[in-house]
């Protein structure tokens, strides 16, 4: 008499078996890692829309000056919400606020001691020249909602992620 797994061939099966299934699963990791990467794209692809950056354009009815202020762009389809902007102007701390953001582009003048409204800039409207090098002026990160209720953050150093 002879036990069902005493034999040869019942061996070479179970073992054949037990490898096809290990295989699998190893097949699964790659597949599943490529999918979290892909659903990590997806969830931010909204928020990469967003944009902020120092710009100028000429005063109207001043010649020779210029207004500073910051565009403020959504190139996205849906709503940005509760966008919290953290800007250094003339070398200090000036932070601002834009509760949504409609999909578009603005300008946001910067006075004194404060900021304007979002003004929206048109093809047709004056040019806006952008200001990359002024070291008393930056974008030090911005945190903002997409529509889907998710905050997200931003800064230079680490990039954009999820607002613990």
């Amino acid at each position: 008499m002879t036990d069902s797994f005493t034999s040869l061939p019942d061996w070479i099966a179970a073992v054949a078996s037990s490898l096809a299934f290990v295989a699998a699963g190893l097949a699964i990791y790659p597949a599943w890692r490529a999918f979290r990467l892909e659903q990590k794209r997806d969830d931010r692809a909204e928020v990469e829309t967003f944009s902020v950056w120092w710009a100028s354009h000429p005063r109207p009815g001043a010649p020779g000056k210029k207004d500073w202020g910051l565009i403020v762009s959504n190139s996205g389809h849906r709503v940005l919400w509760n966008i919290e902007l953290g800007i250094v102007s003339r070398a200090k701390p000036k932070p601002a606020t834009v509760q949504m953001l409609p999909p578009g582009r603005y300008f946001m003048h910067s006075n004194e001691t404060s900021w304007d409204f979002l003004t929206e800039v048109s093809s047709d409207t004056q040019e806006y020249s952008p200001i990359t090098e002024a070291k008393t002026h930056k974008v030090t990160g911005y945190s903002l909602t997409d529509s889907s209720g998710t905050r997200w953050a931003w800064e230079p150093a680490t990039g954009i992620r999820r607002d613990q």
